[in-house]
Order: C-alpha cells, then structure tokens, then sequence
C-alpha cells in the first residue's frame, strides 16, 4: 500500500513539475512573440484564461476561413471555452437536481415503472452531456487549431505550419516549447518589410 501511494506522489509531483515548465515555457514565448508585436498587453501571456485572447491576437486581426474572413480571433478564444463550460456547467447542475429530485420521488414509490422512468432519465442526461462535451471541445479545439495555424503561418510556409499546429494539438508540451523557440524569431511579414526600408533607402 505505501508503495502505491509513493508512486502516486512521485506521479503527481512529475505531472505538476511538467504542467508548470510548459505553463512558464509558453507563457515566456507568448509574451516575446507579443512584444514582437508591439502589443501593449503582453503580460496576458502569464495569465490563465486572459492568455487565451493574447493567442488569438498574436494570430492578427483577423482569420480568414476559405472566403470567409473571421474577425477578432482573439476574443473568440475567450469566449467560446467560457461559454462551453458554462453550457455545460448548467446542464450538469439541471442534471443532478432532476436526479435527486425523481430519485427522492421514486423513493417514495418503489414500482418498477418509477425504477425504469429514473435510469431511463439519467441515460437521457448522460447522452446530452456527452453529446455537449463532443461539440463543445470540439468547437474550442477547431479555433484553437486555427489560431495557432495562423501564428505558426507568419514564421514558415503552410505546409510546416499545418505540421506545428498538429504536434502541437497531440504532443504533449510541443506547443509550449515551440511557442518559447518562436519568441526569438523574426515573423516572415516583419522580414520582408525591413528589407523593404534596406532597399528604398
């Protein structure tokens, strides 16, 4: 027994010193792309749920989505997973309270027919939370894809781009070291532009 609890700790202990290296990783490389930027706010980076409208600004003004142009990707970044949780947040305490409430009810009318009303209520809730967990983090990966597509997209060509966006969504603490390489980069925009002032002068 004391064995498993020690591997448990050294577990957690691993797990908490890995989550707070790619915390600081991607927070340091978020603000250095940030300032890049001149953007007046970059001390968002180090901020939990604020960090998410600083990822999406790095990624412009706007995202163009096929012949759609999609704007403020930043402020989507923050709303959507909010009002996610939130939806969910609300389905999940309506569940429960309507559990309690058919299960006290069915307590006091033991009939199958009640038995049978209260498993098939809870099947009921379980598919819609689930099928909200589905949309919901499937929503928040699509434009967190996107977004750091478009970041990746100043940097390289498309190809290398879409390949950085992919590790990042599947390898664990790629998007925050690559986040903290990129800080010291030069975006291909900025290149071509100072080139530009080299050869008018």
């Amino acid at each position: 027994m004391n064995g498993l609890i020690l591997f448990y700790i050294i577990f957690l202990g691993l797990y908490l010193i890995v989550g707070l290296a790619g915390y600081l990783l991607k927070g340091l490389g978020m603000y250095g792309i940030a300032k890049q930027q001149n953007l007046s706010y970059a001390w968002l980076a180090f901020i939990p749920v604020a960090s998410n409208y600083l990822q999406g600004r790095l990624a412009g003004e706007s995202l163009k989505i096929g012949k759609k142009e999609w704007k403020n990707p930043g402020l989507w970044m923050l709303l959507i997973p909010i009002i996610f949780y939130a939806v969910f947040f609300t389905v999940y305490i309506i569940f429960i309270i309507s559990i309690a409430l058919q299960g006290s009810a069915d307590y006091l009318d033991k009939s199958p027919a009640a038995v049978q009303a209260l498993i098939s209520g809870m099947i009921g809730f379980i598919v819609i939370i689930m099928l909200l967990a589905i949309i919901g983090g499937t929503a928040v990966n699509l434009i967190t894809g996107l977004v750091r597509y478009n970041i990746h997209k100043r940097y390289q060509d498309d190809n290398k781009a879409l390949l950085h966006m992919l590790l990042g969504m599947f390898v664990p603490l790629y998007q925050s070291i690559y986040f903290f390489i990129l800080r010291n980069k030069i975006p291909i925009d900025m290149q071509t532009a100072s080139e530009e002032e080299m050869f008018s002068e």
